[in-house]
């Protein structure tokens, strides 16, 4: 069993709240025991078998959408053209942020697992941190390689602002009933990027994690994300709305011309 549409992008824009929309859906299948199976990849070396395996509770067809949600797919080097050759007429869902709140939230997340001590501009001068917020290539790849009939783009703003209206747009393009999503606490927050308490035992348990998953322990490593173990390292420092006013007026200058272009792709404005 192979899916028929995979989340491929983009990182920090929300794909963790969409999982577990796509989740609690009784009509769609992802694989419960591991958000990000990252086979087009990282794990593209352990053949199609290997992948299927995480497909193998879909067998029954009773659902109407099977998929799979990898962020990283969109920006990496080989993945989408191996995905155009092994899943013929796969739909494409990307999720696209504000560039620069994307470029934040990435800053954030490393501050918080990684402990990063580089000021916010000294993080942005790596070339691969701002392209990942140059969306139009992005766009622009998938509907060359997969027709933009087979691909959805949701606008992060748009969703958290109308939630049950993109919801809807998703399960139409996914052909699922609409009537069948759980919208009871879907504002629920994920993947706040806020410091962490203990970062360095954070980090070791992540690179525990990274080892676990390498013995095939998904399930388990799925079970203490959702547990109280990991709600300790959540310190709640929330951040004042003008936090870096400054860096962000510097930062828009370097995503003002890919706004218009990926507006273009899109036929409307966004992010005015």
């Amino acid at each position: 069993m192979k899916p028929d549409f995979l989340v491929a992008g983009c990182q920090r824009c929300g794909t963790t709240w969409l999982f577990q929309r796509l989740l609690e859906h009784e009509d769609i299948y992802v694989p419960k025991n591991r958000k990000e199976v990252e086979y087009f990849d990282n794990n593209y070396q352990k053949g199609l078998s290997w992948y299927e395996k995480y497909f193998e509770d879909a067998n029954d067809g009773s659902y109407s959408a099977i998929g799979e949600v990898t962020p990283n797919y969109i920006i990496d080097k080989y993945a989408m053209e191996r995905i155009r050759e092994d899943l013929p007429g796969v739909k494409i869902i990307l999720i696209i942020r504000e560039p620069v709140d994307r470029l934040i939230s990435h800053y954030k997340y490393w501050i918080k697992n990684f402990d990063e001590r580089k000021s916010l501009m000294e993080f942005a001068e790596d070339p691969a941190v701002i392209e990942k917020g140059l969306y139009s290539a992005q766009v622009d790849r998938i509907y060359q390689l997969f027709g933009k009939d087979n691909c959805h783009v949701i606008v992060y703003e748009e969703m958290i602002t109308d939630y049950e209206r993109e919801l809807y747009r998703l399960g139409a393009f996914l052909s699922v009933d609409n009537e069948k999503w759980i919208l009871d606490n879907v504002e629920e927050k994920v993947n706040t990027s806020d410091k962490t308490r203990l970062p360095w035992l954070f980090m070791l348990l992540r690179k525990t994690g990274r080892a676990m998953r390498m013995l095939g322990l998904d399930g388990l490593i799925e079970g203490v994300k959702r547990s109280r173990l990991m709600k300790m390292f959540d310190r709640n420092e929330k951040n004042t709305a003008d936090e870096y006013e400054e860096e962000r007026r510097m930062l828009y200058d370097a995503y003002a011309a890919d706004i218009r272009a990926v507006s273009v792709l899109l036929g409307r404005d966004i992010w005015k």
